[in-house]
């Protein structure tokens, strides 16, 4: 019983630390791409 119980919740934060990494992850390439495409037009209206 207890051994189960602790096994639920190590799946539970492997799950989250995983979801949290993808999200930080899509985050940042966003603002990468968002920031790339800001300076290509900056550049091309100079």
């Amino acid at each position: 019983m207890h051994t189960n119980s602790t096994s639920t919740e190590v799946e539970n934060t492997i799950s989250y630390s995983y979801a949290l990494k993808m999200f930080l992850g899509w985050a940042i390439l966003y603002m990468g791409t968002l920031i790339g495409f800001i300076e290509l037009i900056r550049r091309n209206v100079i």
